[in-house]
């Protein structure tokens, strides 16, 4: 499925010279495909609107997920915010979730 996805997404940005991605999650590994695009498409601009916490564990079980699962999540949650050029959040207790849990971008205008 991610690859059907990125091809698609990929013919899409190519067509019609897309610069700019707004995507949203959850499901949260949307913004994962979407921020791994940028291997493809260096320039492209990607804003995540990142809707719940992520790994919390509280919204979406994920405290009782196998610890390889988890690190999986883990590392897409990474990579999404690493790679996204901006983060939004619906909540003030989710951005500071993330900005805790993110340091290196804490005082980054990633965050909108």
């Amino acid at each position: 499925m991610a690859k059907a996805f990125e091809k698609e997404a990929s013919g899409l940005i190519k067509t019609y010279k897309i610069k700019n991605i707004i995507v949203t999650g959850p499901p949260f590994r949307v913004p994962y495909y979407i921020t791994r695009l940028k291997t493809r498409f260096p320039g492209l601009n990607i804003i995540s609107d990142l809707r719940d916490m992520w790994l919390n564990g509280k919204v979406y079980c994920l405290d009782g997920l196998p610890g390889k699962v988890l690190e999986y999540e883990a590392g897409m949650e990474v990579y999404a915010v690493r790679n996204s050029g901006y983060l939004t959040f619906p909540d003030e207790n989710i951005t500071l979730d993330f900005k805790d849990r993110y340091s290196a971008v804490k005082n980054a205008d990633k965050f909108i």
